[in-house]
């Protein structure tokens, strides 16, 4: 059983660049879309946990925010992982402040016990310490040095403003055109689905939980929805999942039943002939231990067992994830039905 410090886990996605042991700095490449070996560090030290970066954040150096994990055994390049933030340390390099998470892997039973920096022992702070005041000593233009420890806390609101710097630099790429796009994109999504409904004489009943009601608008916009569309759920809480679409309590609302049951749950409750259901990690946060956009489609349709099948769309803007989401259902289902027999 959990302790109760870790009820509400809040974690992150990491990608590990350098494995503990190492002197060899690896980094990302963006360009390249790889990962490649930076330098080779002077002297006789070596890093003392794996090292890695957030993605879809943007730290006061303009690049991710850099995460340690403490982990037992190996972990390469590339793996990625989900973990904990238990604290953060703040190292100055050249005079400015730039922070260092420090988490454990979610999965790892072993690391339950730290679930904050002082769990932390207080040896390892100290080592990890020593290593940033002293790993660039031969390199005569850097000044770096750990400066102090901050908590679970202060970690968590260095990484929500991290996310939210990332989120406003991206969104000078994201002009008026892209927006257009998608809106059109949802449109087309939903007038090719209502013809199929019309001309099947089949009517469609919705629960959404991340899209928040897209779908059911998005149709609704549509010609001849009238004739087909029965209605929908926007069940963004989880009682609502549980008390009113019959999904199991305490099983979690991000699977692949959870889907099955709100589709169901939508069928029945809006006497529909077929069911439509989407749940997911919008984010800024992953959820139940899954990434951000992790998106499980539901469809229940008469005499059928009901069917899930699940999506990663890999962006970290919730609403492009929320608007890509409701496409991809509609054409899921547009798809799903064309293989059904009349």
């Amino acid at each position: 059983m959990k302790d109760e410090k870790h009820a509400t886990a809040f974690t992150v996605e990491v990608v590990i660049e350098i494995p503990q042991g190492s002197r060899n700095k690896f980094e990302w490449d963006e360009a390249r879309r790889v990962i490649r070996l930076d330098r080779r560090i002077p002297g006789a030290v070596s890093y003392p946990a794996h090292y890695g970066s957030v993605p879809g954040t943007l730290a006061v150096d303009g690049d991710p925010l850099d995460a340690l994990v403490l982990a037992e055994g190996l972990l390469y390049p590339g793996v990625w992982l989900t973990a904990r933030p238990i604290g953060v340390g703040w190292v100055r390099d050249n005079g400015q402040l730039e922070p260092k998470l420090l988490c454990v892997p979610d999965a790892d039973a072993s690391a339950a016990p730290l679930g904050n920096i002082t769990d932390v022992p207080a040896l390892l702070l100290e080592e990890i310490g020593q290593f940033f005041d002293v790993y660039k000593l031969l390199e005569p233009t850097r000044d770096r040095h750990m400066e102090r420890w901050g908590n679970r806390n202060e970690a968590r609101k260095t990484i929500r403003k991290a996310r939210k710097a990332y989120r406003k630099a991206n969104a000078t790429f994201r002009d008026t055109t892209n927006q257009n796009s998608s809106r059109s994109f949802e449109a087309g999504s939903a007038h090719q689905l209502v013809k199929l409904l019309c001309d099947r004489n089949t009517t469609l009943g919705i629960a959404e939980s991340c899209t928040g009601g897209l779908i059911a608008s998005a149709i609704a916009a549509t010609d001849g929805a009238g004739d087909c569309f029965r209605g929908a759920i926007v069940a963004y809480d989880a009682a609502v999942k549980y008390d009113l679409l019959g999904v199991t309590p305490g099983a979690g609302v991000i699977n692949k039943p959870a889907a099955q049951a709100m589709a169901t749950g939508a069928r029945r409750l809006l006497g529909a002939d077929i069911g439509l259901a989407t749940t997911g990690v919008i984010g800024p946060d992953s959820t139940e231990g899954q990434p951000v956009g992790t998106i499980w489609i539901g469809i229940a349709c008469e005499d059928e067992h009901p069917v899930a099948n699940r999506i990663n769309i890999e962006h970290h803007d919730p609403a492009t994830i929320r608007a890509l989401a409701a496409s991809d259902a509609m054409q899921l289902l547009a798809h799903h039905m064309n293989r059904t027999p009349r």
